[in-house]
């Protein structure tokens, strides 16, 4: 289980989810929707790194992975936001869609990169 510093973005994600909470309420539903999609991905992105060792795949330590897989969905969902508060009075209907859109799409890629990918390297060897 990764030590409480690789919970940092994680922590941050679920404060600004909170931070929805405080927003007027043409926005609240937007902001929410937003960041709980990211906020349940990080915590998917936590069940597959720590499934690794039970599994016998991989036997490193989850932190690192852990901690930068959750910066890059941060980093990620930050124009989002930025776009929700530009438009605060209007809020873009389609942000929160494209916003979870490519938090799942991520965590495929991470489903993918973790379990499928490493076991199927193969050598090519140049030609004579």
């Amino acid at each position: 289980m990764p030590g409480l510093t690789y919970f940092i973005p994680l922590i941050f994600l679920l404060l600004l989810t909170l931070a929805g909470l405080f927003q007027p309420p043409s926005l609240r539903r937007p902001w929410i929707w937003t960041l709980l999609p990211a906020a349940g991905c990080a915590a998917l992105d936590l069940v597959l790194l720590s499934l690794l060792p039970i599994l016998r795949l991989s036997f490193g330590s989850p932190d690192l992975p852990f901690f930068l897989f959750n910066a890059a969905r941060l980093l990620l969902t930050l124009p989002f936001l930025a776009t929700l508060l530009f438009f605060r009075k209007r809020p873009v209907r389609f942000i929160p869609a494209v916003s979870a859109g490519l938090q799942v799409i991520l965590s495929l890629l991470a489903g993918y990169a973790l379990y499928v990918e490493p076991f199927h390297l193969t050598v090519t060897l140049p030609s004579r």
